[in-house]
């Protein structure tokens, strides 16, 4: 039963991540600053913007997420959004177990 719990604690800390994840990320994009330490070098800065197209689908609004440091700029969403992902997987398997053991007897 012990089993059970456990994929039970995964799975909805797998979904409440991905919840916040995209909840923050369309509300205040802004919080990815918090993984520069993870993605970057210390002298690399971070830009995070929202780019949105005109052209090809109308309002369509799209993130870029750049580094910039004495090497040149790179690239840096996708390791972002991972370590971002990350923080949140943590936060809301804590809170999945919680619910977990007080709701299932």
């Amino acid at each position: 039963m012990l089993w059970l719990k456990a994929v039970v604690i995964l799975g909805g800390g797998l979904f409440l991540s991905l919840m916040e994840l995209a909840l923050l990320i369309s509300v205040a994009p802004q919080m990815l600053r918090i993984t520069r330490p993870l993605v970057l070098p210390p002298e690399w800065t971070m830009e995070i913007s929202l780019v949105k197209s005109s052209y090809h689908r109308p309002g369509e609004r799209g993130l870029v997420v750049m580094g910039y440091g004495p090497g040149g700029a790179r690239d840096v969403k996708t390791s972002a959004l991972l370590a971002f992902w990350a923080f949140l997987f943590l936060d809301a398997v804590i809170t999945a177990a919680v619910l977990v053991f007080v709701f299932w007897r």
